[in-house]
This record gives C-alpha cells, structure tokens and sequence, in this order.
C-alpha cells in the first residue's frame, strides 16, 4: 500500500484555504475582472444643502396726525407743520390732517407756521406728544381775530377800540391817529378792512384813511370824492365797487366808484325821495339799500342795480321811526336796526327775504341818549349804540333767533361828542 505524505497534503490544503479566501475577499470588494486593486471605489455625490430663503422683515404700521380748527374767516389760511415740516395749508375750518404717518414711540409737535393775517392769530393745544398705536386727531388750533371799532367824535378826532371775541367789550380805546377831520359823524369800513372813510360834515368832504392790518391805526387821511353837501353817513356795497353817501344839506344820496387803492371817483347822485338823510346800509345780498330821513322821520328802501351799482324804485318801508339817525341790517338780513334820536330808542324791524321790505318795527333795547350811529359785530352776537347826549356807547346783545336786544350796557371810554360807529 502506498503510504502518502501527511505533511504535504496539510500543506496544500492550507493553500488551498488562504487562495478561496482571496478569492471571496475580491468578490465582495468588487474584484475581479482585472480590476486594479489599488484604486479606491467611487462613493455617489452628495447633494448641496439648500439655500434657506430669509424671512421678510413686516412693515411698521404708521398713524396719521390731525385734529381741527376754528375762528377762520371766508379767505383766510393757516398754515400748519409738524415737526418743523410737513406743511398744510389749512383754508376752512374743521378737520385736517397732516399728509405724513408716523410710527410708535415717535413724537409729533404742531405748530403755526404763518398766521391767517395781521389781526388774526391762531393757538395750538394738545400739539404734541408720541404717537401709540391709533391715529391722532385731538390736536386744536383755535383763530381769533382782532376786531377794532372806530367811533367818530365831534371834537374832529376819531377813537379806535379793541373789541373783546369773547364778551364783545370795547376796551384800550386811544385816539385812531387819524387826522384832517372837520366834525366827522359817519365813518364807513372797506370790505377788507384796509381803508375808513370818515364823512366830514362841516367842510362837505369824505376822508380817506389807511387802516394798519394789524395794529388798526388809521394813516394817511385824505379828501376823496366830490361833490357832497353836509355829508353824515356812508356805507359800501358787498362787492366794494361803490360807496354811497348820504347828504344832509340837499337830501341827495352820492354813489362813487371805489378803486383799488380805496379812493372815491365819479360821485353823482343817485335814487330819489330822501328828506334829510343822515344813516344808509345795504343788504348783506347788495340787492337794496336803506336810507334813514331825518326830515321825515321814515326809512327809504331802494333797489340796487346789479351792474350799474345805481339806486332804483326808492320808496318808504317800516314804521315807528322818530328823527332817525344809523341803519344797521343783521348778517343774516333778517332784521333791520334803526337808531332814533328823537326819542332815545332803537327800532327793530323783520325784513322780507323776497322783497326787501322793512315790518313789524317795534323798540328793542334800553338806555340810550341821543343815539346817532349804529353798527353789529362781525359774528352778529352784538349791537354798538352811539350816545351823543352822554358820550357813550351801549352795547347789547343780540338774540340770535329774534333779533332783540338786551343787557345793554356802556362799554368802552374817552369819546366826546360821539356820533358814528363801525367795526372792522
């Protein structure tokens, strides 16, 4: 028997192990096939990460700042700023806002930037502060307008008085500063209240003054017009383009033509039927114009003429009339006021809103003495009688639904003589 060699066949067989081994080792590795053992696999790629969008940042809400404002008169602007800028012209009262929104937590402050005009001026409350988170719209501009009245005394002077927007007193009257007056009794206002005109009846001429927009001072008086004989009172149409006045002597009434610099040209008279004209007014509408009689103790309504300025269709209106002087008409045209020297009363009289017509004329106020000139405040609230006999000025309050006067009381000081008055 052949005997085999024990110790080769162990030797092969171990061989044969490690060989099989590589061999798997290869197969999982992805051997074979002549693959070069000593490159690396190849891994996949990796996908970038994506680019993260940023979130937006939310606008801040914004509020708006505003509030109201008061005492403006037709025409007038006020010209507002928050913060220094952002400027609103304001042109009526009422409620405004400013154009630019603030955020919270910022501060606003409201001011006046330029003021309505020389004798009006205007006040800010509750102008500043921070804004939270609602609009703002309590901030208050208040306008108040410095009215004079200017009453013309006998002793060839003229008083000028500050009147009071709140109670309506005459206070701080000192002399106009105008001059070259010959007994002055009616004295008439421009529409604007630049220009007086100061009817002189000793020497049969109309003074022309300029009156200072803000201080009210009266300057530069001169003669203008012509042709008037013992003139005593004037007024002016709505539109500014005529001036009528009224002359005792000859029982004529002037119409002038107003140019734009105040002066009175081409004086003729017009309308007809006057007897010792001494008081004229016109219509807030300019339709008709009232002439106090003097001479025969009435009042004369005529027509005005729409183009020619010209007075028409004169006639008698009203009743119960004694020597009457002033002629005043409520803002409203709704009541006429006629001040009666001969028995120290006013008249009251309900006008026609179709006709013009003067009615139902009864006495209204008390404590007059030898009233002459007549005028209303601006806002209507107030009357002003001329005393001539006691050189006074009672003022009254009128009832804004019936026209009446009451709780008249003296005001103001310093006049002598006083005849005429009127306010700017």
């Amino acid at each position: 028997m052949h005997r085999v060699n024990t110790e080769r066949f162990n030797s092969a067989l171990r061989a044969a192990a490690i060989g099989l081994s590589l061999g798997l080792a290869l197969s999982a590795c992805g051997g074979g096939g002549g693959s070069d053992l000593s490159s690396p696999s190849s891994a996949p790629a990796t996908a970038p990460a994506p680019t993260p969008i940023p979130t937006p940042t939310p606008t801040p809400p914004t509020y708006t700042i505003g509030g109201t404002v008061t005492g403006l008169t037709a025409g007038q602007t006020v010209a507002l700023q928050n913060d220094g800028g952002d400027t609103l012209a304001v042109s009526a009262n009422g409620a405004f806002t400013f154009t630019t929104a603030q955020q919270s937590n910022t501060a606003y402050s409201v001011t006046v930037s330029s003021e309505p005009t020389g004798r009006t001026t205007c006040t800010v409350s509750n102008g500043s502060g921070t804004v939270t988170s609602a609009n703002v719209g309590n901030v208050v501009v208040s306008c108040v307008t410095q009215h004079f009245a200017y009453v013309t005394n006998q002793s060839n002077t003229v008083s000028q008085c500050s009147v009071s927007a709140t109670t309506g007193a005459l206070s701080n009257c000192i002399d106009s500063g105008g001059t070259g007056f010959s007994t002055p009794y009616g004295i008439a206002l421009s529409t604007n209240g630049s220009y007086a005109y100061v009817e002189n009846y000793s020497n049969n001429t109309v003074s022309l003054c300029s009156a200072d927009a803000a201080t009210g001072v009266l300057a530069s008086c001169a003669s203008t017009g012509s042709g008037f004989s013992g003139p005593l009172g004037a007024a002016l149409s709505p539109s500014g383009s005529y001036a009528y006045v009224v002359n005792y002597n000859n029982s004529t009434v002037s119409q002038c033509s107003v140019s734009t610099t105040g002066s009175l040209s081409n004086c003729a008279s017009t309308g007809s039927g006057f007897s010792n004209p001494d008081g004229v007014a016109l219509s807030a509408n300019g339709r008709y114009a009232y002439v106090s009689n003097q001479g025969s103790s009435s009042v004369t309504q005529c027509s005005v003429d729409a183009i020619t300025g010209a007075l028409t269709n004169c006639a008698s209106t009203g009743s119960a009339f004694s020597f009457p002087w002033g002629v005043a008409l409520s803002a409203n045209g709704s009541y006429a006021y006629v001040a009666n020297l001969g028995d120290d009363t006013v008249t009251q009289c309900s006008v026609n809103a179709t006709t013009g017509a003067l009615a139902n004329c009864a006495g209204t106020g008390t404590g007059f003495s030898g009233p002459l000139g007549l005028a209303l405040s601006a806002n209507g609230s107030y009357a002003y009688v001329v005393n001539q006999n006691n050189n006074t000025v009672s003022q009254c309050s009128v009832n804004g639904t019936t026209g009446v006067l009451t709780n008249c009381a003296s005001t103001g000081s310093g006049f002598s003589s006083p005849a005429g008055v009127a306010i700017n």
